[in-house]
């Protein structure tokens, strides 16, 4: 489990090389792996660590896809990370496109974006990867599958709380600031203040980071069934921001450095 925390850690780097530069890459490694729910869970056996994983894979492969020659590729690679991500935990798996389609149509401002051969990729790769699963568990079990499996864990769990795990609607937000890293959790606003400061100013990055965690929030806070685990998706998206804000904080500071060393 440990070389599958370490994994998640490489895939934030990338996707926070890819967004901003290297150094926001390395802080976003070291920010996300001293979250202490994400510390804590990197020992765990638990779906939800791979999950973050195959989130942050098939997010970086579908940004990368934006401005590369190998578009196709990307695409087809973002669809077999979110395809396992769907053998893993299908409704949190959603989640990947729904960010992505979100943040499509904001920067595109239209769904013609949707329309391309990349995501015609995505798609085709995603379903290769699990309709056989598919395919399968509803021969072997039936209508079974359906109401007992898929219905269960994702309307039931979304409309009705259940084994007890119901708490309010701001019950996440209460968690990070009660439970996280003191520091992240203090940097964590200012964060997201300069990430939608950026993102009025046509910043993609931002814009990308600020849906990710909006859908995230949004989503598992409306659900009934609240568990303090289910936000860890999110976390990868506020390592990124604060990385974001350390980063323009130093280079605020090397230039005032500059400034006072030339007077």
């Amino acid at each position: 489990m440990l070389f599958s925390a370490c994994c998640r850690l490489m895939w934030s780097f990338f996707l926070g090389k890819k967004l901003y530069n290297v150094y926001v890459g390395v802080l976003s490694a070291v920010v996300l792996g001293t979250f202490t729910t994400f510390y804590s869970f990197a020992t765990h056996a638990m779906l939800d660590v791979p999950l973050v994983f195959f989130m942050l894979a098939s997010l970086c492969c579908l940004i990368a896809s934006e401005e590369s020659k190998n578009a196709l590729l990307y695409g087809a690679l973002g669809g077999l990370f979110f395809g396992l991500a769907f053998l893993t935990k299908q409704f949190d798996a959603v989640l990947i496109p729904l960010i992505m389609v979100i943040y499509i149509i904001v920067t595109k401002r239209s769904i013609r974006g949707l329309f391309t051969k990349r995501f015609a990729a995505f798609a085709a790769v995603a379903l290769l990867v699990f309709a056989p699963w598919l395919a399968y568990m509803n021969s072997r079990f039936g209508a079974n599958v359906w109401s007992s499996y898929f219905l269960y864990s994702a309307v039931s769990r979304a409309v009705t709380p259940l084994e007890g795990h119901s708490h309010s609607l701001f019950y996440y937000f209460n968690y990070l600031a009660t439970s996280e890293n003191l520091l992240w959790v203090l940097l964590l606003p200012f964060a997201v203040g300069l990430s939608i400061y950026f993102a009025v100013r046509r910043s993609k990055a931002d814009l990308l980071i600020l849906i990710w965690m909006a859908v995230v929030l949004v989503v598992f806070s409306v659900a009934q069934t609240k568990i303090y685990y289910y936000i860890l998706p999110a976390y990868p998206a506020f390592a990124l921001a604060i990385s974001s804000l350390l980063y323009q904080t130093a280079k605020k500071a090397k230039l005032s450095l500059r400034k006072k060393i030339n007077r």
